[in-house]
C-alpha cells in the first residue's frame, strides 16, 4: 500500500493480468484504528499474513510509491522464513537516492511560518489520536486518510535512513518509473535500489503521473509485455 494505506486502486493490476490472482494487504488504522508506525513492523505484519495464507506457492509482490519499498522490506522477511518469493514488481517507488534532492528553494518568512504552522497541525493531530486510541476508539472518518498519511511518511523516512533499508536483498526486481530527469531522484536510473538489490533491478520507463501511474497506458502495456 502507499502512504494513504489503501489497495483499492491494484484492482487495476488484477485487470491489467487477468489471470493472475491479486491480494492486496491494507494498513493497518485504514479503518480508523491504531496504525503500525515502522516499516519494519508493517513489513513483518505482512510477511506473516502471507506466510499463512499462501504457504505453498510461489510469492510476488508488488508496490507503488511507498508500497514498493514495503514490498522490499517484505521479500526481505520472507526470505528469512525461506519463502520463495519470484519477483518483486516497484511501481515509481524511490529507494535511497544519494545526492539526489533537488536543489533548495530560497528560504522566506513565508514559507517559514507555513512549515511552523503545518507541523503545529501535525503535532496536534498526533496528540489527539493517542488520546483517542488510549481509550480504545477509531479516529472519526473525516481526518483518517490524513493521520495515516502523516504516520506513514514518517515511518517511511525514517526506515529509508535506518541500517534495515541498507540489508541487501538477492533476487529478482523489477522497476517500472518516470522517464528519467535530468537533476534529482529521477536522474538515477535504478531510483537508488541498485545500492542494495542485487542483480540490478530490471527498469522500464513509462510516460504518466507518479500519483496516477498505475493509470498510465504506457505501464500497462509494459507490465503487460514484461509479464
Amino acid at each position: 500500500h502507499p502512504v494513504g494505506g489503501g489497495v483499492f486502486h491494484y484492482r487495476l493490476i488484477a485487470k491489467y493480468l487477468q489471470s493472475v490472482s491479486v491480494y492486496g494487504l491494507q494498513a493497518q488504522g485504514y479503518d480508523g484504528g491504531e496504525p503500525l508506525y515502522d516499516v519494519v513492523t508493517m513489513a513483518e505484519r505482512y510477511a506473516g499474513v502471507i506466510e499463512k495464507s499462501l504457504p505453498t506457492k510461489n510469492v510476488r509482490l508488488l508496490g507503488g510509491s511507498m508500497g514498493g519499498v514495503l514490498a522490499v522490506e517484505t521479500a526481505k522477511q520472507l526470505k528469512a522464513k525461506n519463502i520463495h518469493v519470484e519477483d518483486v514488481y516497484l511501481l515509481d517507488a524511490v529507494g535511497r537516492v544519494e545526492g539526489g534532492n533537488h536543489k533548495r528553494r530560497p528560504i522566506s518568512f513565508k514559507r517559514v511560518v507555513r512549515g511552523l504552522s503545518l507541523r503545529l497541525k501535525d503535532n496536534w493531530m498526533q496528540l489527539k489520536a493517542k488520546l483517542i486510541f488510549s481509550v480504545g476508539a477509531r479516529l472519526p472518518h473525516v481526518w483518517r486518510y490524513q493521520y495515516l498519511t502523516l504516520v506513514n511518511h514518517k515511518a517511511l523516512d525514517k526506515y529509508l535512513a535506518s541500517v534495515h533499508y541498507e540489508k541487501k536483498y538477492q533476487g529478482r526486481v523489477i522497476l517500472f518509473r518516470l522517464p528519467p530527469q535530468p537533476e534529482g531522484q529521477y536522474s538515477d536510473k535504478c531510483l537508488g535500489w541498485d545500492k542494495i538489490i542485487n542483480p540490478e533491478p530490471i527498469v522500464y520507463y513509462a510516460q504518466g503521473r507518479h500519483h496516477q501511474f498505475l493509470e498510465s497506458k504506457d505501464f500497462e502495456l509494459a507490465l503487460k509485455a514484461h509479464y
